[in-house]
């Protein structure tokens, strides 16, 4: 093994030695470095770690009886609900619009990742019926219910949207 002395003259004029076995790094640049990467670390403890956002629209309507009416509203996953009205072979008329708070569109946006909301079916045909729509990217689910009897076997996401959306349009 070769033992040498290195000296080299910094710009302001001292000299440093590098010897075998100690580090030519300047502990300027170590400590730096080390908090830098102390940094990061905060930094990414800090960082948000909700749901990923999909795209997503809830249709959600009530109608029927002898007018044949369907009130109803649309949600979007960007937070923008339009509320509508309809009358038998006709297209939705929009009556109202709105966007969800950030609270809202969170809540929509876990409620909307669950798989059981392309799962469940019912099919109910009644006078007056409910009926919901929940599309995304890859998937779509329409049923419909006896809005005065939700179904026992309904679950508990689809009752959460339903609260929330019972939620949103009594603050209309």
């Amino acid at each position: 093994m070769v033992n040498f002395q290195f000296s080299t003259e910094s710009h302001l004029g001292t000299y440093i030695e590098h010897q075998p076995g100690r580090s030519f790094v300047n502990p300027f640049l170590k400590v730096s470095g080390l908090l830098v990467f102390v940094m990061f670390g905060i930094s990414c403890s800090f960082m948000s770690t909700s749901p990923e956002t999909i795209n997503y629209h809830i249709d959600y309507s009530s109608g029927g009886g002898f007018t044949g009416i369907e009130s109803g509203m649309t949600i979007r996953s960007d937070g923008t609900v339009k509320y509508w009205q309809k009358k038998i072979n006709s297209s939705p008329t929009i009556t109202d619009s709105t966007v969800l708070n950030s609270t809202q569109r969170k809540t929509f946006n876990k409620l909307m990742q669950s798989k059981e909301l392309f799962d469940y079916k019912n099919d109910y045909k009644g006078n007056y019926s409910t009926f919901v729509t929940f599309s995304n990217d890859s998937s779509i689910n329409t049923f419909s219910f006896n809005p005065s009897n939700i179904p026992k076997e309904m679950p508990d996401v689809i009752k959460n949207i339903l609260t929330e959306l019972h939620n949103i349009s009594n603050h209309k």
